[in-house]
């Protein structure tokens, strides 16, 4: 996205998101830069992933994954959004009705498993080093 000898800027300006290889460069150049339809997509789906607890390298992970078509972008939007409604949902009913919380369910070992509540569910990086280290230490029982 910068061209190779030149320096990327820091600090928050427009293009941030641009430099850090989340959405793609704006059209044009200079101060006929803009940003369209796609990038504004690629935004609210950003946010979307963001808001299910996902950290920045995760997303772009995603987006690599994603491409660079708008379609893609678009309807991958939908199913964030979906989910996220799906889950407000849930957690207004687990809540008026007294249902039992939204749990992930990790499999440490044959017979053994992990189960989280999704509000005490530490980041993605905590959880699997806690994983990793519950994971050897069964393997160092046998």
């Amino acid at each position: 996205m910068v061209p190779s000898g030149k320096k990327q800027k820091s600090g928050p300006s427009g293009p941030l998101f641009a430099f850090g290889g989340l959405l793609p460069a704006p059209a044009g150049r200079g101060r006929g830069a803009h940003f369209g339809e796609g990038h504004l997509v690629r935004l609210r789906l950003i946010r979307a992933i963001q808001q299910a607890g996902n950290d920045l390298e995760t997303i772009r992970e995603y987006l690599d994954e994603l491409g660079p078509e708008d379609a893609k972008a678009e309807a991958a939007l939908h199913v964030w959004e979906y989910r996220q409604e799906q889950a407000q949902w849930g957690e207004a009913w687990r809540e008026r009705f007294g249902m039992p919380a939204t749990l992930y369910r990790y499999r440490i070992v044959d017979g053994v498993e992990l189960l989280v509540e999704s509000k005490a569910a530490p980041s993605r990086e905590q959880m699997l080093a806690i994983l990793r280290d519950l994971r050897k230490s069964f393997a160092d029982e046998e």
